[in-house]
């Protein structure tokens, strides 16, 4: 018996459908090379960008230092308060504010009508007290005189009584006298050196109290001289004179003006230099120490200056505490001018930089275009510490790589763009 199998065989494509089959293969043909060909002719082209002109520069290593940032004011080391004399008005002032003067030149002249009239006053009582001292001396030599021959009479009576009581004595001897013409020669010695006696303790009281006339008279022609020259040094005190060299930094009182003794006058600069006292924050002050490098900035320029004193006590503000500064150079500073001050606490040596500039904007910080010959491409970078005109790479970037530092805004979308090589300047 013949075996059947249970296959089915595939049926023959008839000659219809082969027919079907090249058409729908043909016009699929078609179809891909209208599309080929569209695309060829219709199909834009990628856009490019090309820059012309640009700046550039390479990525190289340098220094970056750690700072703090102070607020504060540029404070005299020497500061004088003029004050007036005596009571009475300014005639002029010979210098103006901020005009830099010697030491002693004068400054301004201060007159007292009061004063003048009190000196002239006190020469008249000296002279009056000098012709009283001298007319006491002179009375008191003629008294002298007349003390001197009285004494001298006195003397001469007490030697004539001795003498004549031993006369008298050697008569009473002889009994050629009685003995109440002997007791009358005694009786007149005893008188005599009673008398003698008597005139010591009268002169004596007399000396006393021509001494005190004589010392008073004197005292008041001393306190006069004394009057007369204090009157007379204020006087010359009324040129107000420069303490030291320096300058005029305020006048509180005009020429023309009345002022009474002790009258704040003028604020006085000595040129002996300024110092910076200002203020760091709190949380920085245990980075700030004596001796370390800072600049003081907001005046004509950079001024390097040193850390004099940190002060151990926080502010009445309690978030600040107090620094003060000494400038290396004095040239062109002036007191009480207000300035900052960045204080170097930290130096991190080597690391990657570019200069800043406009492409840090408009690349956001995220990106910036390597120039690679006549092209240049988009690489994303990292940024760090700025310092001045620099800033830190911290990733993204090698040394000695160029890249373009002028603005991205008008071709940041492009990964790639042309560049001019001759268009570059070199930032």
């Amino acid at each position: 018996m013949e075996k059947k199998s249970i296959v089915r065989e595939k049926p023959r494509r008839t000659a219809g459908q082969r027919r079907q089959l090249q058409l729908l293969v043909f016009v699929l043909l078609i179809l891909l090379g209208v599309v080929a060909f569209s695309y060829y002719f219709f199909w834009p082209e990628e856009e490019t960008f090309r820059l012309g002109v640009f700046t550039y520069a390479e990525v190289e290593n340098r220094d970056f230092y750690s700072w703090v940032l102070s607020q504060g004011t540029l404070l005299p080391r020497s500061e004088y308060r003029l004050e007036a004399p005596f009571a009475g008005y300014v005639q002029d002032w010979q210098v103006g504010i901020g005009e830099m003067v010697g030491s002693g030149q004068v400054l301004a002249v201060l007159s007292s009508n009061q004063l003048q009239e009190d000196l002239e006053e006190a020469r008249r009582d000296l002279e009056t007290g000098l012709r009283d001292l001298k007319r006491i001396e002179m009375e008191l030599n003629l008294e002298a005189l007349q003390n001197n021959r009285e004494m001298a009479r006195a003397k001469a009576d007490l030697v004539e009584a001795q003498e004549n009581l031993e006369l008298q004595e050697e008569l009473y001897e002889l009994e050629l006298i009685t003995r109440r013409e002997l007791e009358t020669a005694r009786d007149q010695l005893e008188r005599a050196e009673f008398e003698l006696e008597q005139f010591h303790l009268r002169w004596e009281i007399k000396e006393l109290q021509n001494e005190a006339r004589l010392n008073q008279v004197e005292s008041t022609v001393v306190s006069l001289q004394e009057q007369i020259d204090v009157l007379e040094d204020l006087l010359e005190q009324g040129e107000i004179l420069a303490p030291a060299s320096g300058y005029l930094a305020s006048i509180e009182v005009e020429g023309g003006r009345s002022v009474n003794q002790g009258t704040f006058l003028a604020k006085f600069i000595g040129d002996d230099g300024v110092f910076y006292k200002g203020e760091i924050d709190v949380q920085d002050s245990g980075l700030v120490e004596a001796g370390q490098f800072a600049l003081l900035q907001g005046l004509t320029g950079d001024v390097p200056s040193v850390v004099e004193y940190v002060s151990p006590l926080v502010g009445d503000d309690g978030n600040t505490v107090e620094v003060i500064l000494k400038p290396e150079k004095q040239d062109d500073l002036r007191a009480n001018i207000k300035a900052n001050a960045s204080i170097r606490v930290g130096h991190r040596p080597g690391l990657l930089s570019l200069p800043r500039g406009p492409y840090l904007v408009s690349g956001e910080r995220l990106f910036v275009y390597v120039i690679d010959d006549d092209r240049a491409y988009q690489r994303d970078v990292f940024f760090g510490m700025t310092e001045g005109n620099y800033i830190e790479v911290e990733r993204g970037l090698e040394l000695g790589e160029r890249i373009i530092t002028s603005s991205y805004e008008d071709f940041k979308e492009f990964k790639e763009i042309e560049i001019n090589p001759e268009g570059g300047r070199v930032r």
